[in-house]
């Protein structure tokens, strides 16, 4: 179609417009089989041009009409995608922030799931050095008392001895005196 264009403008060029209307005419059959919008507005100004040239105005006005319809069509074609654009780029930025949002939330419950544990840890081990401290002291408390225990009963049992020999003492006392009568 494109070259179909420059044909029918080299044609104009020179004057001869029949030519030049028939490359525009094939160009435009060809731009419209392939749907090529800029090239089928491109050939429609051609073409109401070559037949403005030609003397024939009502062709003129009709090419120069769909000219207008599909240019504005292209234009709001062209709108239609920038803002289709836009939105998207909406939209990213909209999930970009809810996602930067998302990540500082979730930045902050691993810094509460962290303190958390620390303080976990910290209780348990303070329990399980209490309760070692707890069983280090009822081991010492036990010795102590088997200590107290194992003394007293030598204390009974020098106690009984030293009753004994006071017995004794006092019965060969009793007796020396009983030999001196």
């Amino acid at each position: 179609a494109g070259d179909f264009i420059r044909v029918a403008r080299i044609q104009m060029s020179r004057n001869d417009l029949d030519r030049a209307y028939q490359a525009a005419s094939q160009g435009l059959e060809l731009s419209r089989k392939i749907m090529t919008l800029a090239h089928t507005s491109t050939l429609l100004k051609l073409l109401s041009e070559i037949s403005a040239a030609k003397g024939l105005y009502r062709q003129a006005y009709n090419f120069d009409k769909e000219y207008q319809a599909l240019s504005d069509s292209i234009a709001t074609g062209e709108s239609d995608l920038t803002l289709a654009e836009l939105q998207v780029a909406y939209e990213v930025n909209k999930t970009a922030a809810e996602v930067a949002q998302l990540n500082a939330a979730n930045k902050v419950q691993e810094a509460q799931l962290r303190n958390r544990n620390v303080l976990i840890t910290s209780g348990i081990v303070g329990l399980v050095l209490m309760t070692a401290l707890a069983v280090v002291a009822y081991i010492g408390y036990q010795n102590k008392q088997k200590a107290n225990r194992i003394l007293q009963q030598r204390n009974s049992e020098k106690d009984l001895l030293l009753a004994e020999i006071h017995h004794r003492v006092k019965n060969n006392l009793q007796e020396i005196s009983s030999l001196l009568n």
